[in-house]
C-alpha cells in the first residue's frame, strides 16, 4: 500500500526483506539481497525509513522481542557500517512475533517470521 505517493512506491519496490536463521541476528541469509537494499538506499540518499524487526512464534515473547530488537539493531549498524546516514534511519524497533506475515505452525511459515523490514517514512 502507498500513501506517499512515487517515491514511497519505488522504495516498495526495491527495497526487500532481510531473511535470517532460525535464532540467528548477526547474519542475513540472503546477502544478494542486503547488498541490493544497501545500493538503493545508496543510491537515493534523500529516502528515510524505519527498521522493524520480526520474529517467529517459536520460543518466548519476551526472547522474540529481544531477538527481533537485536535482527533490527544488526541492519541498522551493518547499514551504518556500509555508508548510509545514521540520521537516514528514523528508528530501529522490534516486533517479535506481534505482526506475523505468516501465522500457520509450520518451519515454512516460521522462516516467513524471521526478517527485518525496512518501511518508507516520509521526509
Amino acid at each position: 500500500m502507498v500513501l506517499y505517493g512515487p517515491e514511497e512506491e519505488a522504495f516498495n519496490q526495491n527495497v526487500h526483506k532481510i531473511t535470517f536463521a532460525h535464532d540467528g541476528f548477526d547474519h542475513a541469509l540472503d546477502q544478494n539481497t542486503l547488498n541490493a537494499d544497501v545500493q538503493w538506499l545508496k543510491d537515493h540518499a534523500n529516502v528515510r525509513f524505519y527498521i522493524e524487526g520480526y520474529a517467529s512464534s517459536t520460543g518466548t515473547e519476551a526472547y522474540n522481542m529481544n531477538l527481533s530488537m537485536r535482527r533490527a539493531e544488526w541492519v541498522k549498524q551493518l547499514l551504518i557500517r556500509k555508508g548510509i546516514a545514521e540520521n537516514r534511519i528514523k528508528l530501529a524497533v522490534p516486533w517479535g512475533m506481534l505482526y506475523p506475515a505468516c501465522t500457520e505452525d509450520t518451519d515454512e511459515c516460521h522462516a516467513k517470521n524471521r526478517v527485518v523490514r525496512l518501511v518508507y517514512s516520509p521526509n
